[in-house]
C-alpha cells in the first residue's frame, strides 16, 4: 500500500509499504541517496525489496523523502531531481526518516499485526542515507542491522542543497559510536562520487557495532555498473551480500 505522511520540505514523505507473506516482526526500509526515490521501477531499491519479500526476511517499507513532487521528474532528469529538493537541509532530510520510523512503531499493529514493543529494524541506507541515518542514534535501539552503501562522512565545500548542511565529523562519530548492532559496509571500488577515505572513517567511526565491509571490485559508486558496464551484474551482487547479511 502506499502511505503519505506529513513531509519536513514542501511536501510529503511517500512510503511504499509491503507486508511479508508471513508473520514477521523485522521491518526492511530502504533510504535512498541524494536526490532520488525508492521502490521505483526498475531500480535496485524495488529488486531487493522484492527478493526479501520472496525470502520472507521482513516486511519491507520503500521511503522516498518529502520534497516538490510537481517538480520531481519521472523520467530520471538530474537537473529537475535537484530542483524539487532546492534549499532542503540534512536536518529535514533526517527528520523524515526519523518521522517513517515513529510512524512505522506507532503503526506496527495495523501494518504487520505486531506490538510496537517487538518491532525490529533492518535498514539500507544508500550515499547520503548513509549519513542520514548514522546520526539517528535515538532510534539504534529500534535496529538490528544496518546496511550503508556508498556512504561517507561530510562532503567538503559542496552548495548543493542537504549536502552543504551535513553535520561535522564529529557530530556524525558522536551518533555512530552508540550503535551495538550488525553493520555491513558496501564499498564498490570505482567509486568516484564519495571519497573512500570518508567512506572508511565513517565506517571506523562505528566502534561498537559488529562490523562487516564488502569491497565490490569494479562496482561504481550507486552499484548500477561494473566496469563502466554490466548493469544486472552489479544489481545481482548488490542484493545477493544484503540478502546473505540479513539471513545470517
Amino acid at each position: 500500500m502506499d502511505i503519505f505522511l506529513k513531509g519536513n520540505y514542501k511536501s510529503f514523505i511517500k512510503l511504499q509499504v509491503f507486508k511479508a507473506s508471513k508473520k514477521t516482526n523485522k521491518v526492511f526500509i530502504n533510504v535512498h541517496g541524494l536526490y532520488a526515490m525508492s521502490g521505483d521501477r526498475g531500480s535496485k531499491s524495488k529488486l531487493l525489496g522484492n527478493k526479501i519479500l520472496e525470502k520472507n526476511i521482513a516486511n519491507v517499507v520503500q521511503f522516498s523523502s518529502s520534497r516538490n513532487w510537481n517538480i520531481f521528474p519521472d523520467d530520471g532528469t538530474y537537473e529537475k531531481q535537484m530542483q524539487a529538493f532546492e534549499e532542503k537541509t540534512f536536518k529535514e532530510e533526517t527528520q523524515d526518516l526519523r518521522d517513517t520510523i515513529d510512524f512505522v512503531l506507532d503503526q506496527s499493529k495495523y501494518l504487520f499485526e505486531v506490538e510496537s514493543d517487538k518491532l525490529r529494524f533492518y535498514i539500507i541506507a544508500n550515499s547520503i542515507g548513509g549519513t542520514v541515518i548514522s546520526t539517528l542514534e535515538d532510534k539504534f535501539r529500534y535496529i538490528d542491522k544496518i546496511i550503508l552503501a556508498g556512504s561517507g562522512t561530510k562532503p567538503s565545500d559542496s552548495t548543493k542543497s542537504i549536502l552543504s548542511t551535513v553535520p561535522s565529523e564529529k557530530e556524525i562519530f558522536d551518533s555512530t559510536k552508540n550503535f551495538k548492532g550488525e553493520l555491513l559496509f558496501l564499498q564498490g571500488s570505482k567509486d568516484d562520487v564519495v571519497p573512500i577515505d570518508a567512506q572508511d572513517k565513517l565506517f571506523e567511526s562505528y566502534k561498537n557495532a559488529k562490523p562487516k565491509k564488502v569491497i565490490i571490485e569494479g562496482a561504481n559508486h550507486n552499484f548500477s555498473k561494473i566496469n563502466d558496464k554490466d548493469k544486472r551484474l552489479a544489481q545481482k551482487l548488490y542484493t545477493d551480500f544484503i540478502v546473505k547479511f540479513l539471513l545470517n
